[in-house]
């Protein structure tokens, strides 16, 4: 109820050109029913351009990822006004070079699935460090 309350107030406000960044971590669910406020509100104005992180596994998890991801995401494709982005959480620099790579190859290859569009047009890297190292 929260989130519909927060969609509304974001088209109540004035504007020529609002761009909205949503971290959509949560499962789809059964044809993309979870998601369905989030589509409502894409569909509602396509003068409103939406980034929307994808967060399958703490990353695209394996390939393909299951039939719900695919219905919902190929959903959010077919939106002019959507681009949609992969997670992959970084773990503070934990996360080695090839585990991170591994994980936005996995998501290149989304762009490849032969029965709907998946593909992801950029990736979002969570935990950060916010201090600088020499490494």
């Amino acid at each position: 109820m929260q989130f519909i309350f927060i969609i509304s107030l974001i088209f109540a406000i004035p504007c020529h050109s609002l761009f909205i960044l949503l971290p959509l971590y949560l499962y789809p669910g059964t044809s993309a029913s979870a998601w369905s406020n989030v589509t409502a509100a894409i569909a509602a104005d396509e003068n409103v351009q939406w980034q929307i992180i994808v967060n399958p596994n703490s990353g695209p998890g394996t390939y393909p990822p299951d039939a719900n991801y695919i219905s919902a995401i190929s959903k959010l494709n077919s939106y002019p006004n959507v681009v949609t982005v992969g997670y992959v959480a970084t773990g503070y620099t934990q996360v080695s070079y090839e585990s991170l790579t591994a994980q936005i190859d996995v998501y290149a290859q989304w762009a490849s699935y032969p029965d709907a569009d998946i593909s992801v047009a950029g990736i979002f890297f969570d935990e950060v460090s916010n201090t600088a190292t020499e490494e």
